[in-house]
């Protein structure tokens, strides 16, 4: 098996990753085919679908699966429940969220908000990003990708191990 679309057993964690990128096409209905390699990562789960919502940080839908949403949710507890950043964390997270199931033939329909804030029409480019994955719109994420990769080759020595970049203490 090549990488190209697997999703990969993490670092003895017993987790799986959302690894590669895919464009499907979004039918008249917003219903999107999922991955396969995304769903089989999500089916390790209780609950076979996707929580979807804006992301805060892009022009994309952030997707999790139900697990890692409620590790995020445990996170924000962490908060003081009366603070400000408790109530945006959770306001953004909780009740920002769909919870997508998938039908028969592994899709889901985005719901309009989804679809405006990403800018999504035709067709979704689904990204792994390890604990996640995002879906944009295609060109979009071409620029964005291409932008991320000139970020890093200019730093080189940052795949370096943890050790290496510790003067070799671990």
């Amino acid at each position: 098996m090549g990488p190209r679309g697997r999703a990969r057993a993490g670092a003895g964690l017993g987790l799986r990753y959302f690894r590669s990128s895919f464009t499907n096409r979004i039918d008249a209905k917003g219903r999107i085919s999922v991955p396969a390699s995304f769903r089989g990562v999500i089916a390790e789960g209780d609950w076979p679908g996707v929580c979807c919502l804006r992301s805060p940080t892009d022009r994309a839908v952030d997707a999790y699966s139900q697990a890692r949403l409620d590790e995020l949710t445990e996170m924000i507890e962490e908060f003081d429940p009366m603070s400000e950043k408790y109530r945006h964390f959770n306001l953004a997270l909780n009740g920002g969220c769909w919870e997508l199931n998938f039908d028969s033939e592994g899709r889901v329909s985005l719901p309009e908000e989804l679809l405006h804030h990403a800018r999504l029409s035709a067709e979704a480019t689904f990204v792994g990003l390890g604990r996640y994955f995002q879906i944009w719109e295609p060109e979009t994420y071409r620029a964005r990708f291409e932008k991320a990769f000139e970020a890093i080759q200019t730093e080189p020595g940052l795949m370096r191990t943890r050790a290496d970049r510790n003067g070799g203490a671990k």
